[in-house]
């Protein structure tokens, strides 16, 4: 199931671009409501019609960023092996640190007390997806699959924070290769 861009209306996406392209060089916190208004070329009024603050604006940054990551994730219904299987998973972890990498300005602004509001609201926007390609997959794991899904990404998810938060200090393929194999671990899928 993709999560197409244009469950965003144009002009959310104009201000999701353009308040993602300002936190490139200021903070959320030095953006103005005023700011964004000017800089997208819409009027006030048109950005209250659609956000209540900044902050509103900033979680749907957030949420796009999720449903592009979805987007690309691939994954084969068809595979002859486990191993090819988890190759398809650090393929996925590999596609999705980077582009979490390359939004770091907007993750590393998330304050403290609120991520694990975005790790839910991640985990619950994504699950869907999840549970719809783990069913199309149909390997044989002990678990049940929504119980499976739910712990996979809470754990990705909070591995995602704790990267962020400790400035992305590991290199993407040696967590990427950490996170593929405790996925085998997870799902029994050790060859």
């Amino acid at each position: 199931m993709l999560i197409p861009s244009h469950s965003f209306p144009k002009i959310k996406l104009l201000l999701i671009t353009t308040l993602d392209e300002m936190l490139k060089d200021v903070t959320i916190d030095d953006i103005t409501t005023t700011s964004i208004v000017q800089k997208s070329g819409i009027t006030r009024s048109t950005f209250y019609t659609h956000y209540k603050d900044k902050y509103a604006l900033f979680e749907d940054l957030v949420l796009y960023i999720y449903s592009e990551i979805i987007n690309n994730l691939r994954f084969k219904a068809e595979f002859s092996s486990n191993q090819e299987l988890l190759e398809q998973f650090k393929d996925n972890y590999v596609r999705t640190l980077h582009q979490l990498y390359d939004h770091r300005h907007i993750f590393a602004q998330i304050p403290a007390r609120s991520r694990l509001t975005v790790i839910g609201s991640g985990i619950d926007f994504s699950k869907e997806h999840f549970l719809d390609q783990f069913k199309k997959m149909n390997f044989d794991s002990p678990l049940t699959t929504e119980y499976a899904v739910n712990f996979f990404l809470s754990g990705l998810f909070l591995t995602y924070e704790l990267w962020i938060n400790n400035q992305f200090d590991l290199p993407i393929d040696e967590l990427s290769d950490q996170l593929t194999q405790l996925t085998a671990l997870q799902f029994n899928l050790c060859d």
